[in-house]
């Protein structure tokens, strides 16, 4: 059973050493200055650099931050089996969907006429 580990891992690792090389000898490269630079999170960086970012994008940051604290915390509720687990992670999804239903009524998920809703 020892061989046939050590074998795949030595096959696995020379294929995919193996594909890279592949790789990098038949695709075509043509670098530009836009494919040499920084990614910077979907905004251009070739223009100003100071450039005020809009509340909406702080908002859904929070928003990814508090659903995937959520899932971290759901794992050991899931293998919890006792009755005070099962209701502390009902508890628990209880506020989150009503934080998420405040935020859905202030408006925080649409992502359409944002000037309007910035004057309100």
């Amino acid at each position: 059973m020892l061989e046939w580990m050590i074998t795949l891992v030595i096959v696995s690792v020379g294929l995919s050493i193996a594909l890279i090389f592949i790789n990098k000898i038949f695709s075509p490269t043509w670098p530009s200055l836009e494919k040499v630079s920084p990614f910077e999170c979907g905004f251009s960086s070739f223009y100003q650099t100071r450039s005020p970012f809009n509340i909406y994008y702080y908002l859904v940051g929070l928003l990814f931050l508090i659903f995937d604290l959520e899932i971290l915390l759901i794992y050991p509720f899931a293998l919890s089996t006792t009755t005070y687990g099962f209701f502390i992670f009902n508890l628990f999804l209880f506020f989150l969907t009503i934080g998420f239903i405040y935020e859905f009524g202030k408006g925080v998920l649409k992502f359409t006429n944002r000037n309007d809703q910035l004057h309100k």
